[in-house]
């Protein structure tokens, strides 16, 4: 279960650790046994749904399977999440309306389906959940592309196109954090012309997307300095995730 926390202003976090983490390269020649099989097969599925016309974050991650042997690979026991450690979930919600989160992920220690959990999230706040550590995050579904995301009170749907899965030792360590984001889409990420709309975004894809992230593999996509992405307008949803401020890895809030 999840537990609430109501102090959320997290500072001091190094972009060092996210540039680092992510490109992390695993042990090559590793054939994992028992539960890291398992995990691995389940990690291999998630990540095949990770980019491309029909993927997790669209063509801006059309570069992640090129990369994958660098953020893929749960080699042994080793890399499995460890029994005693936690992970901090953060969920901002940047609209002035009540927004539920529909979390999901694997946690090996629980068994290897998905797990789900609901998490309701206060007009402007950002809401902390500690959880015991897992291999796989993700929003919405790990594996299936346009589903929802976010329940607003209206009865309106946010979809998990933007939701990129996050993993253990790539992604996020236990003991760190996985970010998820509801707000005006004001850089047009989608590229439909409309930048009033909400859209949910994941810290997997912007981290993976961001300076120092694996390959940056929006490149594949449009490699030029001043494509969406690269030029001047991805600083703009960067500091959801705190990127606009040094130190930062996301928004200041508190939800009572």
């Amino acid at each position: 279960m999840l537990q609430r926390h109501v102090l959320i202003e997290i500072v001091g976090v190094s972009l060092a650790w996210m540039a680092t983490s992510c490109t992390s390269i695993l042990p090559a020649g590793e054939e994992p046994t028992g539960v890291a099989a398992d995990v691995a097969g389940k990690a291999q599925v998630v990540a095949g749904r990770i980019g491309g016309p029909n993927g997790f974050g669209g063509p801006y991650m059309m570069g992640y399977s090129g990369h994958m042997a660098q953020h893929m690979g749960f080699h042994s026991e080793a890399y499995l999440a460890d029994p005693d450690g936690d992970l901090v979930v953060q969920l901002t919600n940047s609209t002035e309306f009540p927004c539920t989160f529909h979390l999901a992920y694997i946690q090996s220690g629980a068994g290897l389906d998905e797990q789900t959990e609901d998490i309701l999230v206060l007009p402007g706040q950002t809401f902390e959940a500690q959880m015991p550590c897992a291999e796989i995050m993700g929003v919405g579904s790990l594996t299936d592309v346009g589903t929802i995301a976010v329940d607003l009170p209206d009865g309106s749907t946010l979809d998990n196109r933007y939701c990129v899965p996050g993993f253990l030792n790539s992604d996020y360590l236990c003991g760190g954090s996985y970010g998820c984001v509801v707000a005006t889409d004001a850089s047009d990420l989608d590229q439909d012309g409309d930048t009033e709309e909400l859209i949910v975004v994941t810290s997997s894809m912007w981290g993976h997307m961001g300076s120092g992230g694996m390959g940056q593999h929006m490149w594949d996509y449009q490699d030029s300095p001043g494509s969406m992405m690269n030029g001047s307008n991805w600083p703009m949803m960067g500091e959801w995730f705190g990127w606009g401020r040094p130190g930062a890895f996301m928004m200041r809030g508190s939800q009572e």
